[in-house]
């Protein structure tokens, strides 16, 4: 995932959730990937972790991941998705 870009009007968790979005749909993340915790992410990218946890929401809203407590975050099936 790229660095977060400063001069752009869209907000940062906007960004980070299109971003993913983009690379789930392409298949770049396939279903049953793990994703970085959002401590991870939120290190990695240099933005704050609420700002993470926002983009993870959306894209959970969205049906695009799964969030177990214990287990971590992962892409979920499009399979699946249809039937929500």
């Amino acid at each position: 995932m790229q660095q977060r870009k400063a001069a752009s009007d869209e907000p940062l968790y906007r960004q980070i959730h299109r971003q993913l979005r983009e690379q789930i749909e392409s298949g770049a993340l396939p279903p049953g990937t793990r994703l970085p915790s959002s401590r991870t992410l939120s290190a990695s990218l240099r933005v704050a972790r609420n700002t993470i946890e926002l983009a993870l929401a959306v894209l959970q809203r969205d049906g695009l991941i799964a969030r177990r407590v214990g287990s971590g975050t992962f892409v979920t099936d499009p399979r699946d998705r249809a039937t929500r």
